[in-house]
């Protein structure tokens, strides 16, 4: 896992190169930002041309998250599979 500028981002590898990445902004604090014209009502990840990644934000209201889930189908699927089997192994 590595952190730049308070963001962690680890990955899944898996079969045929795929990778997901995942990574969180929860530590940086975007609502804070005010260029003159006032703090953001809302922070996001662009779609652009990456797919196969996951971004955790803060919620604007600061009292929960926002999950932006860029994954083509095949990927879901694979990434649904590891996420149950950790939630399952953690409650363990």
């Amino acid at each position: 896992m590595r952190q730049e500028h308070g963001m962690k981002t680890p990955y899944i590898a898996g079969e045929h190169n795929n990778v997901i990445l995942l990574t969180s902004l929860m530590t940086m604090p975007v609502y804070e930002a005010d260029f003159g014209w006032g703090k953001p009502m809302q922070f996001g990840l662009p779609r652009g041309s990456l797919d196969d990644r996951v971004g955790i934000l803060p919620s604007p209201d600061g009292d929960g998250v926002v999950v932006n889930v860029f994954f083509q189908e095949a990927i879901l699927q694979r990434f649904k599979k590891l996420f149950y089997e950790d939630v399952y192994i953690s409650s363990l």
